[in-house]
């Protein structure tokens, strides 16, 4: 009986240890999401479907990673903002043009889309440090954001919430150190300067 006991507790610790390194090794799949299941990485259509004029452009960041936006003029002409849409995680900015056009109609608007690194028809590969170099903004939108990856791991993994978390919880947090891309954007967004549009959800 001892050495059964002694070998489902040594079987239980193998289990979470093996657990915690897959975690740590393949936690960018789980934070960045560039291909939606079942759907390919390529964009399955371009605004032009929305009858939304555009053109493609090609920037290079400070690194230089080559990435892909969409400049969606509104139509007619007319004086107005430009606006610079970053996406939320998962999926690519053509899965958010219904969003953009009815965006565009109430603010009578232009949107320059970015895709992020990793993205579409972006090249590289999406990580914290390389996302904040392709996002220099001068107007900002949150689209269905979060207070921080820390706090997205406890809702999404609930036996991780005592070992990982955000600045409002009250847990030991003894695993935040190994969380290579925490985005706390709850920290850091009274310190943003520019106007926003939009809010933490």
């Amino acid at each position: 009986m001892v050495s059964f006991l002694k070998a489902l507790v040594y079987g239980a610790g193998g289990v979470a240890v093996v657990g915690m390194v897959a975690l740590v090794a393949f936690q960018e799949r789980l934070v960045y999401v560039p291909v939606v299941p079942g759907l390919a990485r390529a964009y399955p259509f371009t605004p032009a479907r929305l009858r939304l004029d555009y053109e493609d452009v090609f920037l290079r960041t400070s690194d230089g990673v080559r990435l892909h936006s969409w400049f969606i003029k509104h139509s007619p002409p007319k004086p107005g903002p430009t606006i610079l849409f970053f996406q939320e995680n998962a999926g690519n900015i053509a899965h958010r043009l219904e969003f953009v056009r009815i965006m565009m109609q109430r603010l009578q608007c232009n949107v320059f889309m970015l895709s992020y690194r990793g993205y579409g028809e972006s090249d590289g590969h999406p990580s914290q440090h390389g996302i904040i170099m392709d996002s220099q903004v001068s107007s900002l939108i949150l689209e269905n954001t979060f207070t921080s990856i820390l706090d997205m791991a406890g809702i999404m993994f609930p036996f991780l919430r005592w070992f990982i978390s955000g600045s409002g919880s009250k847990g030991p947090k003894i695993l935040n150190c190994i969380v290579r891309s925490p985005w706390r954007t709850i920290d850091i967004i009274g310190k943003v300067s520019i106007h926003i549009l939009g809010k933490l959800c």
